[in-house]
């Protein structure tokens, strides 16, 4: 609402504040966006606890932020999640409990404290006593030693991900979206992978997760939205291609007010219309703190770009979500793909979710197809898009680039 600059001034006073509420050794920092993490050599469940109370009552106090003759004052609240260490913990592990804790305070309403010491309840403003009661499951929130130690690749990951953008180690891959009435390309979805120097090329469900771990999550999706529009625009030149390109965002960009604004800015500074961008989102961006979601989500489309639920089948929720979300395209998970014939359970599904898309206006695209009989069951139950190795494997850049300037005769799906 009031810009960057008025942001910053945001960040660098709440992080004054943590400051203060922390002992000496205590080690302060922000891993991204709005979220500061704060490590407490050898302190009990009294001492975490205690130093979550004075953030909650620190951060609550309103920031005046710009010059006195046109300042405005600015109210936020906190969420602390906490968790106690044990000897020999991955720091990664302990950051993701923790951050899982945190996800229970906003879960629970936001401005409250859930962890050791303990408490589950509301912050410095909630009724009953203190505002508080006592967190009957205390123990839940001291980390359990994981089953295995990690292997040497993952900890070496572990280690390398928070400077892979800043090192140019990332890499973009181009999989083909195509219309299964006549196999013409209508778009590309932008997939990321890290190059990493002494490891070769990752895949992101190797790192993704290790990434958002660590905060940077947000900075790759940056990197990810502005890199695939900028590309995107190079080899899309034609104004009559209208072509989609699909991008992922993790579940740290549904949670942050502004996050929809930067992904909107970066699609214009690249050039791209934001209808020719299809934000894809996955049910898990709902389990945490949904109201805020939902707003992102709502921005997005509000914004002009179009809106995907991606893995649609792989959740409880998925077909309650289809009634609350403003969206353009459902995919089907490639599970629904691989069990298809043309007849029995899995058929009958997929004929009634594709109905079902159809009568709420929605275009349905199948992921996973690697077979001809799939192809053609999904062209026959009316699927709209398709995607999936039998068509193409994802593809580099200038690949990318050539096939869509010079697409291939519709009447062969199968061009790889």
């Amino acid at each position: 609402a009031h810009g960057h600059d008025a942001g910053d001034v945001l960040l660098r006073e709440i992080g004054r504040r943590l400051a203060t509420c922390v002992r000496r050794d205590d080690i302060l920092a922000r891993l991204g966006g709005d979220e500061f993490a704060i490590l407490m050599p050898g302190a009990g469940s009294a001492a975490v606890a205690e130093a979550a109370h004075r953030i909650l009552a620190a951060v609550e106090q309103p920031v005046t932020i710009g010059a006195p003759a046109a300042s405005v004052s600015a109210s936020v609240s906190a969420s602390v999640g906490a968790v106690l260490a044990y000897p020999g913990q991955r720091r990664a592990d302990l950051l993701s409990e923790a951050d899982a804790a945190m996800y229970r305070a906003k879960a629970l309403g936001r401005n409250r404290y859930v962890g050791p010491g303990g408490e589950d309840g509301g912050g410095p403003g909630a009724s009953g006593s203190g505002g508080r009661r006592p967190d009957t499951d205390a123990g839940a929130w001291r980390a359990s030693p994981p089953s295995s130690p990690p292997s040497p690749r993952e900890a070496r990951l572990a280690r390398d991900v928070p400077g892979a953008v800043a090192r140019g180690e990332l890499r973009l891959q181009y999989q083909p979206l195509v219309r299964l009435s006549d196999g013409a390309v209508t778009g590309f979805e932008a997939l990321v992978r890290w190059q990493h120097p002494a490891l070769g090329l990752v895949p992101p469900l190797d790192f993704l997760p290790l990434a958002e771990r660590a905060g940077q999550a947000a900075e790759i999706d940056a990197w990810v939205v502005e890199t695939a529009c900028r590309q995107f625009r190079a080899w899309n030149t034609d104004a009559s291609l209208v072509l989609l390109l699909a991008v992922n965002l993790s579940r740290a960009h549904f949670h942050d007010p502004a996050a929809a604004d930067r992904v909107a800015a970066l699609v214009h500074r690249a050039g791209v219309p934001p209808g020719q961008v299809v934000v894809e989102i996955t049910e898990r961006v709902l389990e945490h703190d949904a109201p805020a979601a939902h707003a992102t989500i709502a921005r997005l489309r509000e914004l002009g770009l179009r809106l995907a639920l991606d893995d649609f089948g792989t959740g409880f929720s998925a077909l309650a979500s289809l009634g609350h979300l403003p969206l353009d395209l459902l995919k089907l998970d490639r599970a629904f793909v691989h069990g298809l014939g043309r007849s029995g359970p899995a058929f009958e599904v997929t004929q009634a979710v594709v109905t079902l898309a159809h009568r709420l206006g929605l275009q349905v695209v199948a992921e996973g197809i690697e077979t001809q009989a799939q192809y053609d069951i999904l062209r026959g139950l009316g699927c709209d898009i398709g995607q999936g190795f039998f068509m193409a494997r994802p593809l580099d850049p200038d690949a990318a680039a050539l096939l869509a300037q010079h697409p291939p005769p519709s009447s062969a799906p199968a061009w790889t």
